[in-house]
């Protein structure tokens, strides 16, 4: 769990008020300085930005049956249209940020999106982004007890008061118990107090219990914040940018790479694959012509490989001693004769058919002279004819008796 800097700004400005809460040591001392000195201790941390209430309206918005379960992206479109007719300002002008719904009842925060961009501003300038932007009287602490009890934080001449979990006001301190009878306060309301040193109490009606004087109302709002019961104003246009995103900021570049490189590496990978597809078809293309000038007597092919495998093994079953061994030894002859050329080879009723083009007809007798070393074959000339590329020699090679 990282570090935490709570910053509570001024309605005048400076100065500003911060505290640092570390999981191993806890809350730090409350300091006061200018907005400068608070920012440079943001780096790295998580950061809780509380607003002034003076500059904030909480309400409650009554919800339709329609929108009773409407996800909160609808909500932030349709709250600023149920509230319109109490505000006196143009609603383009403001902020909605609604809190939790329960029933048909929605707590609303309402603030000026002027006032907003301007307590942002220095916080953007710095590329610094907080994790909430929240009203400063929702962080007062919240009553546990079953009898009601308000809070109520007593600065100089200034109090701001919780009525419940998302609702409360800020006015001057000798109005403070006319607001608490505007505000619809039951009878028998207990007041918190939460003095500021030399704060003093005005004379109310109602019950008080005060806690220790302190010097700086942050203690106190530090230790009531709680993200389940307080409404956050980053919502819609000013959300906050998830902490993965933050993480993620200083390797775009790097990821930017990665993806190109995945890019190219699959552009690569699919061209090698359309390269391999096309020669395969090729290949397959050439299988088939040859295949088809071997065995033409089949004219219907399924599977290539298989049926080739077929017609060698009918071939080696054939009359003689088979096509394979005539094809052998036809090969061993004719690779040992110089000035003779293979035209054409077919294999008929046991017969190896030869086409053969010799130099001269000196080489007529060196081929029956080689077949005649090959055991097992005869070769049967059937006809030498003189032409003027050379002899034209038709033969049949076959097996011994």
């Amino acid at each position: 769990m990282s570090d935490t800097l709570y910053i509570r700004l001024e309605a005048g400005g400076e100065p500003v008020s911060w505290c640092l809460h570390q999981p191993q040591t806890g809350y730090g001392h409350v300091q006061t300085g200018t907005l400068d000195e608070a920012l440079m201790l943001a780096r790295e941390r998580r950061l809780i930005v509380l607003a002034p209430s003076t500059d904030i309206t909480l309400t409650t918005a009554e919800l339709p049956a329609q929108l009773q379960t409407a996800p909160q992206a609808r909500l932030l479109q349709a709250v600023p249209y149920l509230l319109e007719e109490r505000l006196a300002e143009d609603v383009e002008t403001l902020q909605f940020a609604p809190g939790r719904r329960s029933g048909n009842q929605l707590p609303v925060v309402i603030c000026a999106l002027e006032r907003i961009d301007s307590w942002l501003k220095p916080f953007r300038e710095r590329d610094i982004t907080p994790a909430a932007l929240v009203p400063d009287v929702l962080c007062l602490p919240r009553a546990q007890d079953s009898q009601p009890v308000w809070s109520v934080l007593l600065e100089g001449d200034q109090a701001i008061v919780r009525s419940n979990a998302c609702a409360g006001f800020s006015c001057e301190t000798e109005m403070l118990a006319d607001y608490i009878a505007m505000a619809g306060a039951p009878e028998n309301l207990c007041l918190q107090i939460y003095p500021v040193e030399h704060a003093e109490l005005p004379e109310l009606k109602h019950p008080t219990q005060t806690s220790a004087s302190v010097s700086n109302g942050l203690e106190y709002l530090v230790r009531g914040y709680d993200a389940s019961y307080s409404i956050n104003l980053l919502q819609g246009e000013y959300a906050a940018t998830p902490d993965y995103l933050n993480w993620f900021q200083p390797w775009r570049f790097t990821a930017a790479l990665l993806a190109a490189w995945l890019v190219l590496g699959t552009a690569t990978m699919t061209v090698e694959y359309l390269r391999l597809r096309y020669e395969l078809r090729a290949l397959e293309t050439t299988a088939e012509s040859a295949f088809r000038a071997a065995f033409p007597q089949v004219t219907r092919i399924v599977d290539l490989r298989a049926q080739a495998q077929q017609q060698l093994a009918a071939l080696n079953r054939a009359g003689g001693g088979g096509f394979l061994p005539l094809l052998q030894g036809s090969s061993q002859a004719l690779s040992r004769l110089n000035g003779v050329q293979l035209q054409e080879l077919q294999f008929r009723e046991g017969a190896l058919q030869l086409a053969l083009l010799a130099g001269n007809t000196q080489a007529l007798d060196s081929l029956q002279q080689g077949f005649a070393q090959q055991a097992g074959l005869r070769l049967e000339v059937e006809s030498a004819n003189a032409t003027s590329e050379g002899v034209q020699i038709r033969a049949a090679v076959k097996a011994k008796p």
